[in-house]
């Protein structure tokens, strides 16, 4: 009694041999009884035509996917996305918005938004942006990637290497006029701010 292929096989001569299975990752999508190979089609991740039995099933490079078995090409992610160096991506969701922008790619026509200025994104995946640390800007620029993006302002100093650094006012008979990693500064001999913290100018020595 002779049996038909089971599912992922196919076999396209009369005679006594076996049926052939699929090459790797592709396979009939249930279909039973197959007779030429092309019914073998590249799963999800991968893709290629099967013409022969020597052609073969290719994973999606990284930052891009592919989400149904067939023989369709894989799709590029949206700007500003990727996969993370990660290839044979099967879904859209594997697309991850980079670090300075952020959002959740859950259909095809959704983008990654760039971070705005004073916030950032330091790794890819985020839904959205961090704020930086108090007292502190990215000076107006937007898409920052790092914490260290931030710099404390006038009348603060600190240096911002991670999310829980802090800028630290600067303390009486002290001013810092600049955004930036520098110190505060002194105020001249025989001066001083009169007990006030965080001055932001020379002129506030008296």
């Amino acid at each position: 009694q002779c049996a038909e292929c089971v599912a992922d096989t196919y076999k396209g001569d009369s005679g006594p041999q076996d049926c052939t299975s699929c090459t790797n990752n592709a396979g009939t999508v249930g279909v039973v009884a197959q007779m030429v190979v092309s019914s073998c089609m590249c799963d999800r991740g991968y893709f290629g035509t099967l013409n022969t039995a020597e052609d073969t099933c290719m994973a999606c490079p990284a930052d891009e996917y592919k989400d149904a078995t067939g023989t369709a090409e894989c799709v590029r992610c949206a700007s500003h996305s990727g996969t993370v160096g990660v290839s044979g991506s099967d879904s859209l969701a594997d697309c991850l918005c980079e670090p300075g922008f952020y959002g959740y790619l859950d259909t095809a026509d959704a983008t990654c938004l760039q971070c705005g200025a004073d916030t950032y994104t330091d790794i890819s995946g985020q839904w959205e942006c961090s704020n930086c640390t108090a007292h502190s800007t990215t000076q107006g620029l937007n898409g920052m990637t790092a914490a260290s993006d931030c710099y404390c302002d006038p009348g603060y100093q600190g240096l911002l290497n991670t999310a829980t650094d802090q800028c630290h006012e600067c303390g009486a008979d002290k001013y810092k006029a600049s955004i930036g990693i520098i110190d505060c500064n002194d105020c001249v001999a025989n001066a001083g701010t009169n007990g006030t913290t965080n001055a932001v100018a020379t002129s506030q020595c008296l």
